[in-house]
C-alpha cells in the first residue's frame, strides 16, 4: 500500500533526525484490533490499522520502541477504558503475527477513568445514575504482571488525572 510506504518513511526520517541528536524515538500507534460486535459477553475482534504485521516489523527497525495506545476502548456500551481481555487480544496478536520483539514494544496503561452514561462518555464526575470506570492498584498490578511475563515495557497516559499512589507499583 502507497501510505503505509510513505508512513515508514516518514518514521526513518524522523528516526534519522532523533538519533543524530541522541534521542529516542518512541513511536505511538494505535492497537490492530477492534471489537465489532457484542453478543452475550462474546467478543469478535477485527483488523483495523493501517499497519500491517509486515510493515509493524519494517517501522520498529527505525525506533526505539513502539508504544500500543491500549486506552481509549469504545464500544456502544459500558465497558471500561482499557478492558484486560482487549489488551492481551491486541498484544498477542502483535507478537504473533509480527517479528518484532516483545522488548520492543511499549503497552500503554491509562491512570484516567471514564464515567459511562446510556448516551454519553465523559471523563470523572460522581452521579448515581452513572458507572464510573478507572484504574485501580490491583488492574494495574494485573496489567505490570502481564507485561513483565510477555517481556514488554510499559508506557503511561497520565496528565495529572491519575492517582499518585499509582507509581508506587512501578
Amino acid at each position: 500500500m502507497f501510505f503505509c510506504r510513505l508512513l515508514i518513511e516518514l518514521v526513518a526520517s524522523w528516526s534519522d533526525y532523533f538519533h543524530a541528536k541522541d534521542l529516542e524515538f518512541i513511536l505511538p500507534i494505535s492497537p490492530p484490533l477492534n471489537e465489532i460486535s457484542y453478543n452475550d459477553y462474546k467478543f469478535r475482534y477485527e483488523y483495523t490499522s493501517i499497519i500491517s504485521a509486515e510493515n509493524f516489523a519494517e517501522v520498529a527497525k527505525h525506533v526505539d520502541y513502539i508504544n500500543i495506545m491500549l486506552y481509549d476502548y469504545h464500544i456502544d456500551r459500558a465497558a471500561g477504558v482499557a478492558p484486560i481481555g482487549w489488551i492481551q487480544r491486541n498484544m498477542e496478536f502483535l507478537l504473533r503475527e509480527s517479528p518484532v520483539s516483545a522488548s520492543k514494544v511499549l503497552m500503554g496503561l491509562n491512570f484516567y477513568g471514564f464515567e459511562f452514561t446510556p448516551t454519553k462518555m465523559n471523563a470523572i464526575t460522581f452521579s448515581n445514575t452513572t458507572i464510573c470506570y478507572y484504574p485501580s492498584l490491583a488492574s494495574l498490578s494485573v496489567r505490570l504482571r502481564y507485561a513483565e511475563r510477555m517481556n514488554m515495557g510499559v508506557s503511561i497516559w497520565e496528565l495529572g488525572q491519575g492517582l499518585p499512589y499509582f507509581t508506587r507499583l512501578l
